[in-house]
């Protein structure tokens, strides 16, 4: 290993590689092979891995453990290679026939260069969370003293000490704990047939979850605690954040641009019908599809009690514009009022919402917003006020009988906790 390379040095030329070929127009020609969605899950999770991997000190923490240390290095390398395999194939180096070439008189069904290519990416990266899964054992654990060093070095999460950091115990590492692929994976893909690329919503942080299986520590878990520095604060003494706005306006971005039947400019009655239906969850009390049925709701009335920001569209350019339609700043009031009437219904709709969907940061749109939100991120508590006001402008102005909300002793119990949350 030459003396000048490092663990933060050989990660930065993965991401730098990375970053610079999901830029290119190339990639999206493989569009139907791996979804670039695909590339930037991939891209967020090795950022997430050095988040909790604490890399800037990883290498001092290792430096008794040489036989790991090699091992990480050479799984950093081997994230190299398939960087620069997909390099070759944007540059047309690898030629096409090659697949076809390849192809047997069995008549077994090959994946594509790029697909291979991705699911070795994808196992490499974990392989990196398997690794330092098994090295940064509980007992060594920063979390362990109350510290979680960032990218910067800095102490994060309690006092900061003078000490160095312990460096790691070597552990046993067998090719069981830390293998280059997963088995399933590797088999197809040592015979030339790679699992097929979903063009649904990847586990976005597959491997990591490992973590959650070592030994109990303090809480809040290393996993959930990168995830809230990701994603920062949502609710601040009960009030929405800038942050959550970025997310909602994020979310009606994507039903724009995205949904069926194109792009609207604005979020069209027809396409909150859909969003609902998509983010379905148990025991929903509301019936959305006529609630936003524009035949029968007055959804401008609706709109105008909860002071949701709107415009009236046309469905035809001749037509009189009479259909009310959601602009970003109106959804994100909506959705607001939702999470704060009913916190636990809504965070499970917003994390099928981001587990599903490509949800980007409107004012950041390289940002990827992670696939997975902390329960703890919203409210603990229902605002029963803003709750009733809902439930009385939607049955006013939609011309629907709501089913009374029964409010359970533990949800009285939490507003009693948290008074601060009521209005």
């Amino acid at each position: 290993m030459p003396p000048s390379t490092s663990f933060v040095f050989e990660f930065e030329i993965c991401v730098q590689r990375l970053s610079q070929l999901m830029s290119s127009d190339r990639l999206t020609a493989y569009e139907n092979e791996v979804p670039v969605v695909r590339w930037q899950d991939e891209l967020g999770r090795l950022r997430i891995w050095a988040q909790e991997a604490q890399l800037p000190s990883l290498e001092f923490r290792l430096r008794d453990a040489v036989h790991t240390r090699e091992q990480l290095f050479l799984i950093l390398r081997r994230l190299q290679r398939a960087l620069t395999d997909m390099q070759d194939v944007l540059n047309n180096n690898i030629a096409d026939e090659a697949m076809s070439d390849t192809d047997t008189d069995d008549g077994d069904v090959h994946g594509t260069e790029m697909q291979m290519i991705y699911h070795s990416l994808r196992d490499t990266i974990n392989c990196l969370f398997k690794i330092t899964t098994v090295t940064l054992q509980p007992v060594h654990h920063p979390l362990a003293s109350g510290k979680v060093v960032g990218l910067s070095g800095h102490v994060l999460v309690g006092e900061a000490s003078a000490e160095e950091p312990a460096s790691v115990e070597e552990p046993a590492l067998t090719e069981e704990s830390v293998s280059f692929r997963e088995p399933a994976a590797a088999e197809q893909i040592s015979a030339g047939k790679p699992t097929p690329v979903s063009h649904g919503v990847s586990q976005y942080s597959q491997a990591s979850d490992q973590g959650q299986k070592m030994e109990a520590r303090p809480r809040p878990p290393l996993r959930d605690t990168t995830l809230e520095k990701i994603w920062g604060k949502l609710f601040e003494d009960g009030r929405p954040t800038k942050r959550l706005g970025q997310l909602l306006r994020g979310i009606a971005v994507h039903l724009i641009e995205d949904y069926p039947p194109g792009n609207t400019i604005v979020v069209i009655p027809e396409k909150l019908q859909k969003f609902y239906q998509d983010t379905k969850v148990p025991s929903d009390l509301y019936p959305w599809q006529d609630i936003f049925d524009d035949h029968t709701s007055s959804i401008s009335r609706l709109f105008r009690e909860v002071e949701a920001e709107h415009h009236l569209i046309q469905a035809q350019l001749n037509e009189r514009p009479d259909i009310p339609s959601l602009t970003p700043r109106g959804f994100e009031r909506w959705a607001t009022l939702m999470i704060r009437a009913h916190p636990d219904k809504e965070h499970k709709r917003l994390q099928k919402a981001v587990l599903n969907m490509p949800i980007n940061n409107p004012d950041n749109r390289q940002e990827r917003f992670p696939k997975e939100i902390p329960r703890w991120l919203f409210p603990e508590a229902p605002d029963l006020t803003i709750r009733d006001d809902l439930d009385k402008f939607i049955s006013k102005h939609c011309g629907v009988t709501l089913p009374p909300v029964v409010t359970t002793k533990e949800e009285l119990k939490k507003v009693a906790v948290h008074p601060h949350k009521m209005s």
